[in-house]
């Protein structure tokens, strides 16, 4: 007979969110402990490990979904999530059950309250007990391949306690500046810090500054760099690897196109040839990214993006001028964090009519910060989802609203229009 669970998987949530939220230090020491005394699960299964400024989510969906399509079992771990917890977890594209959240919880507690009997100062974070979590999980599943995004950075992120087949760098910008930063080459260095000796590393658009550092880091350890624009590269529609052609593939925006190339290449190198062009455009083709470029309503349209910091936010702006070239018919309705550049992200876009709002997240920029701005087509929007209704029930067919500034604020939105 099944030991019954102690906590409710609401519970094991809980429990996971009362964790320390962050606390930077660039030892690992913590949750290499925890997982030494799970027996090193992370060391169980293969990985690709994925960092980048932006593009890391989308490229980490596109490759799991080859991966699979290849009949590989494949677990992936994500942040954060949109709808669900669990979505961080998941095995063959599905988040795992809420029964085996619950599992996974108490046997990793088990093990914290075994080692603050011996050391009752030891702290974890919230983002280290997730991601022995996700080890576990995928250790436990025997899964094929794991792959793992990494939370911030790549030297000192959490996740950096493997070695992986492959490591992608999908994009290097100006973001979390205040952890890994200050500068573009201090951001670089901390990226790199994935690509392990006599690994493959793929590696999307960067500037010239940032492939400097990366390529010292490939020559220093002696990994193998695949440089998009190199080894392969963007067409219109298409992309080609050194050894092939895919054509028709049908992106939601330029962006997305970069990241199923960059995917690509990556399954090539793992799995060559296992599928034919035709069905991994196929693949590619089908996949569907929560809060990116999400269609919640059509005529008028609303569309949902997780776009967070300025180079996210051009290419949304450029997604837009493309698609929807009247700008007064188009409404940006903005949540965003206290340490992004919010005014650098408004004056990108200043031709739309900005509404901002807050969410509740201490790192939500707030009203009275607002206030101290002074952009001629900003206002701000004290009931979001009330403005939503309304704006919807007022626009003709023609008009647009996007929702964007943070995955956070995403989350909520699309949970309103699911439930509605």
């Amino acid at each position: 007979m099944a030991t019954p669970h102690k906590l409710t998987a609401d519970q094991a949530v809980s429990f996971i969110h009362n964790l320390p939220k962050l606390q930077r230090t660039n030892s690992l020491k913590n949750i290499k402990l925890v997982l030494d005394q799970l027996d090193n699960p992370q060391n169980k299964v293969k990985t690709i490990h994925v960092t980048g400024t932006n593009g890391k989510g989308s490229t980490c969906y596109y490759l799991s979904h080859l991966l699979t399509a290849a009949n590989q079992k494949v677990g992936l771990f994500i942040s954060p999530f949109i709808i669900q917890f669990n979505e961080r977890i998941q095995i063959n594209n599905q988040p795992i059950s809420d029964n085996e959240l619950v599992k996974l919880v108490e046997i990793v507690k088990s093990v914290l309250d075994k080692i603050r009997n011996q050391q009752p100062d030891f702290i974890i974070t919230e983002f280290e007990f997730v991601t022995v979590l996700g080890y576990l999980a995928f250790a436990n599943h025997q899964v094929d391949y794991a792959i793992i995004e990494v939370g911030i950075g790549g030297k000192n992120d959490k996740t950096n306690v493997i070695t992986p087949e492959l490591s992608i760098i999908t994009s290097i910008g100006m973001d979390h500046k205040a952890l890994i930063g200050p500068t573009l080459r201090d951001i670089a260095k901390e990226k790199a810090g994935i690509i392990k000796a006599h690994k493959p590393v793929v590696i999307g658009h960067v500037s010239k500054e940032v492939k400097s550092v990366i390529q010292n880091r490939i020559t220093k350890i002696k990994a193998c760099g695949y440089w998009l624009d190199y080894q392969f590269e963007i067409e219109q529609q298409s992309f080609k690897t050194q050894n092939r052609h895919y054509i028709d593939v049908k992106p939601a925006a330029y962006v997305e196109q970069i990241d199923m190339a960059i995917a690509t290449q990556a399954y090539e190198l793992l799995l060559p040839y296992q599928l034919d062009s035709v069905k991994v455009v196929d693949v590619l083709n089908s996949v569907e990214i929560p809060a990116r470029y999400q269609f919640v309503n059509e005529k008028p349209d609303i569309i949902v993006d997780g776009a967070h910091n300025i180079d996210a936010i051009k290419e949304l702006k450029n997604y837009l001028v493309t698609h929807y070239p009247d700008s007064k018919k188009l409404t940006i309705l903005t949540a965003i964090m206290k340490d992004k550049d919010y005014r650098g992200i408004f004056n990108l876009l200043k031709d739309y009519k900005i509404k901002l709002t807050t969410i509740d997240n201490p790192r939500a920029v707030k009203k009275s910060e607002f206030e101290e701005l002074n952009f001629p087509n900003l206002t701000y929007v004290e009931d979001y989802l009330s403005f939503i209704q309304h704006w919807r029930q007022q626009s003709d067919s023609s008009d647009t609203l996007v929702i964007c500034g943070s995955f956070y604020f995403a989350s909520e939105v699309i949970k309103f229009f699911n439930k509605n």
